[in-house]
């Protein structure tokens, strides 16, 4: 008995959060200071007593898997880990890491010790990672990776709609004459104007240099539908230019391809088809510029 003390005493005192319950009974033993406060307790008598209280704190969703290995745990097992997470009110969420493990009192009864460890802060640390790895710095849009990645898994899946390739009009001579600064409020605004265009759910990303792309899932629209979406891209340009404090009309080229569903071709079939179809239009653009130039 006075062994079981000590040990319990010496539980009380860890940093991180530790409680015990009986193996057979389900009895709760301990649930030291570090425990209470991460579970939003300030005695064990918050909990009722009742592991099952405890266990319905915890956010996961393996949530009853995690629970019946830790009802289920022999003496012997490796120790388990997992994470879950707690809602301690509307705007904080704390991660949680757990490990358990049963052992045997020195009355040969069995309980189950549980320790948790607060890692929001590494959690944090892996999503902007995670968020910086997938995101183009400058635009904030995705990066070409990342981007290409969810595109693929659409295609893998059979889904439908339609491919846009954008890039910048003269873009080199925007640097040239501006700077390489307004060349990035530009690209910036491509961005902006690309997200204000497309939905939610749609794909857009930055390709690299002035080139962006953007896929739509739609299984009805059809090329007038895709040339509406891409002049309001435009369009939000040419009102953007009126505000900026050099006297420069931003514009973009486009192209796109269809991808029918359930059809075997590749994401750089489809980005070809696209690319085609957008060096038409820059002909056109160039040609409708040559006959204004003559008339004038």
């Amino acid at each position: 008995g006075e062994q079981n003390e000590i040990y319990t005493e010496m539980l009380q005192a860890q940093s991180a959060g530790i409680f015990s319950f009986k193996k057979e009974s389900h009895e709760i033993l301990m649930m030291n200071p570090a425990a209470l406060n991460l579970f939003g307790w300030d005695s064990i008598v918050s909990a009722n007593g009742n592991i099952h209280t405890i266990f319905g704190k915890m956010e996961s969703p393996k949530k009853d898997a995690i629970i019946n290995k830790i009802l289920n745990m022999r003496r012997g097992d490796p120790e388990f880990i997992f994470e879950f997470s707690i809602k301690k009110s509307e705007t904080e969420i704390r991660w949680i890491l757990g490990h358990s493990k049963t052992v045997r009192l020195s009355n040969n009864e069995e309980i189950v010790i549980n320790s948790f460890t607060d890692i929001t802060a590494n959690k944090r640390m892996e999503t902007e990672l995670f968020y910086l790895s997938q995101t183009d710095a400058l635009t904030k849009i995705n990066n070409r990776g990342s981007g290409e990645r969810r595109i693929e898994l659409l295609l893998k899946k059979g889904e439908c709609g339609m491919f846009c390739l954008f890039d910048a009009d003269k873009f080199k001579s925007i640097n040239d004459n501006f700077g390489h600064a307004v060349g990035d409020e530009v690209l910036i605004e491509i961005a902006k104007a690309m997200k204000r265009a497309f939905r939610g759910n749609d794909i857009i990303m930055r390709l690299g240099g002035d080139e962006f792309a953007a896929i739509l899932i739609e299984n009805n629209a059809d090329a007038e539908f895709i040339v509406m979406l891409c002049h309001s891209v435009q369009d939000e340009l040419k009102a953007k230019s009126k505000q900026l404090p050099f006297n420069y009309i931003i514009s973009s080229s486009y192209g796109y391809s269809f991808r029918e569903k359930e059809s075997n071709i590749s994401l750089n079939y489809i980005i070809s088809i696209a690319d085609a179809n957008m060096y038409k239009f820059k002909d056109k653009y160039k040609l409708k510029l040559k006959k204004a130039k003559q008339i004038s």
